[in-house]
């Protein structure tokens, strides 16, 4: 039993690197398509979170992220902990996937990408 306890242990941790990896790709996403003014945010908490800059936006998603990463971590060696880290990470790979297509679209439906990436950033937002 300590042996099926350690490899699940061992894959949660897996899961969550992965789960931390998506969710910066995200965030990165986000910051890059909110700046750029090419979306608009569909989550309603960092909606409100957005006009105060992308260093907020960063705290918050870091934050929630941390400390649902704690909570995963305190119980990797359940089965819930491994079931919910991949649902979640399984979640994230879709938006993932999303940031992709979106991107794709803009490709093939502007005249030229450069000019929609070269506007200019919305006040507060010259971080990057």
């Amino acid at each position: 039993m300590a042996s099926l306890d350690q490899h699940r242990s061992r894959r949660v941790c897996w899961l969550l690197i992965g789960l931390w990896i998506v969710n910066l790709f995200d965030l990165i996403m986000t910051v890059l398509a909110h700046q750029h003014r090419l979306l608009d945010e569909s989550n309603p908490i960092a909606a409100r979170i957005l006009p105060f800059g992308p260093g907020m936006l960063m705290t918050y998603k870091i934050a929630l992220v941390a400390i649902g990463t704690v909570g995963l971590y305190t119980f990797r060696r359940k089965f819930i902990a491994e079931f919910a880290s991949g649902a979640l990470l399984l979640i994230y790979v879709f938006v993932a996937i999303r940031w992709k297509n979106c991107f794709d679209i803009y490709e093939t439906t502007c005249v030229n990408l450069a000019d929609l990436i070269d506007r200019s950033p919305p006040p507060g937002w010259s971080f990057f």
